[in-house]
């Protein structure tokens, strides 16, 4: 037997509690299943891709700046609007699709 499942509590169920414990079991349940809206906010702003897009500002910032230096102030500034402005593009992008 598994170290890590011997030592988990036993959850209660609908099924094996009662009365207002039931009640409260059920709307446990539901509230760890329910989406919650920071994470609707996460999958509409799709953050694999706009991890693809702040790779690719940083690579060209970090080439573009060999020459005199890296100012890096301008680099979370340009990471920034480019990740925002990816936000804002998939945001719209799924109000198109739909």
């Amino acid at each position: 037997m598994n170290q890590a499942t011997a030592t988990e509590p036993k959850r209660p169920t609908a099924d094996t509690a009662s009365g207002a414990e039931a009640v409260a079991v059920e709307a446990a349940v539901e509230a760890l299943e329910a989406p919650s809206l920071f994470r609707s906010y996460v999958t509409l702003a799709k953050p694999r891709i706009m991890l693809m897009v702040l790779v690719t500002v940083w690579v060209g910032f970090m080439f573009g700046g060999r020459v005199q230096g890296w100012d890096w102030l301008t680099m979370i500034a340009a990471l920034l609007g480019a990740g925002l402005s990816c936000m804002g593009a998939s945001a719209l992008n799924q109000v198109y699709e739909r």
